[in-house]
């Protein structure tokens, strides 16, 4: 068995769970605007190719 830190046993798993998706969630937002960032930038950089 893997040792794993006391700590993560004290903390609730569903806590845990809500975490890991807040941070999914904003992690994938971010990616996003940053795409759609880039993508401006690049339109407009280059000519307009029909996008």
């Amino acid at each position: 068995m893997p040792s794993i830190p006391i700590e993560f046993w004290r903390t609730d798993p569903s806590q845990l769970l809500v975490h890991t998706h807040i941070f999914s969630s904003v992690s994938s937002l971010l990616s996003i605007l940053y795409s759609s960032t880039l993508t401006k930038q690049m339109a407009s950089h280059v000519p307009h190719c029909g996008l």
